[in-house]
């Protein structure tokens, strides 16, 4: 009886719903309500055997993938964002919600992952990203420039903007959203412009490329915040993508630092921040402020590179 009712609450669900079978090569999927059928377009029987891969559209960040079959791997909680293709061709964006399921009918265990169409939300914010932001002086009404001119990526004027915005739509959704802050460590050691040598302002345009390379889904923003400091906001991005993508730019950034400027001591160090928004929290001048304290701990350190508060 409790698994009939399970199964019926499951088919009745708003939200779609995947359960795949973990103990198998390509963890299979092994079940499909009709919401997940309808957003999709694919039919239940061409869905059911399916492995996971089978999920994941050609938008998919290698970050997004890599900490899904993270999860599904090491049977951890998760939450990412992914592109999914349907049977029309077209993509679309889910938002997966996934956990371990060991049920007591059976020694097998599964992955539930609930999916919500996000697509309009990502598209939007795409859009977004298209329209430079201009801001207004309240007396003179002078238009103030959004694009940092060295490195192209939009600078600390767009991102305050566009941050208190993700963060109220983030808090109204209930969703995670992360911010990192970048600072290369003993950058001064280097000159200030271009010569025959290496310089700050190239190893600036070069950081700003990697990361532009390394956040590449639709709710992912890269900015310049100052002279020395990079910040990004990502929306919808719970702990464990996160943890995943803070370590890819540690570990890129200084494979870039150590090509480009031998110097064993200038090293990229990282601040990062998870939260679910709440009301009661001071907005994002608080997760601007937390994540600023976890990057000076990291700047102040010799031997740690990444510090989440």
């Amino acid at each position: 009886m409790e698994h009939e009712i399970l199964l019926a609450a499951l088919a009745s669900m708003k939200d779609g719903v995947v359960i795949a079978d973990v103990s198998t090569p390509k963890n299979e999927i092994v079940y499909a309500n009709p919401s997940f059928v309808a957003m999709i377009g694919f039919e239940k029987d061409e869905l059911i055997g399916q492995g996971t891969r089978f999920l994941l559209g050609k938008k998919t960040s290698p970050t997004a993938a890599q900490a899904f079959r993270k999860a599904l791997g090491n049977k951890l909680a998760c939450q990412v964002i992914v592109s999914a293709t349907r049977k029309d061709g077209s993509q679309c964006w889910l938002e997966i919600t996934g956990a371990p399921l060991k049920t007591e009918l059976a020694s097998t265990e599964y992955y539930i992952g609930s999916c919500r169409d996000v697509s309009s939300r990502v598209e939007a914010i795409e859009t977004l990203l298209s329209t430079e932001i201009a801001i207004e002086e309240p007396v003179t009404g002078e238009e103030k420039g959004t694009i940092d001119p060295m490195t192209s990526l939009y600078n600390r004027r767009y991102f305050e903007e566009y941050a208190e915005r993700e963060w109220l739509m983030m808090l109204r959704q209930r969703l995670p959203i992360t911010m990192i802050m970048v600072e290369i460590r003993n950058l001064d050691r280097l000159p200030g412009v271009h010569a025959t040598e290496v310089s700050v302002q190239l190893v600036i345009e070069e950081v700003a490329r990697a990361l532009n390379g390394i956040l590449r889904r639709g709710t992912d923003l890269v900015t310049r915040y100052d002279d020395s400091r990079f910040v990004t906001i990502s929306a919808g991005m719970g702990w464990d993508e996160s943890d995943v993508i803070s370590q890819n730019i540690t570990e890129q950034l200084d494979k870039l630092l150590k090509n480009m400027t031998i110097d064993p001591n200038i090293r990229c160090r990282l601040g990062v921040t998870t939260s679910i928004p709440d009301e009661d929290q001071g907005g994002i001048d608080e997760l601007i402020e937390i994540v600023s304290n976890a990057l000076d701990e990291a700047m102040n350190s010799d031997f740690v590179s990444l510090v989440r508060k």
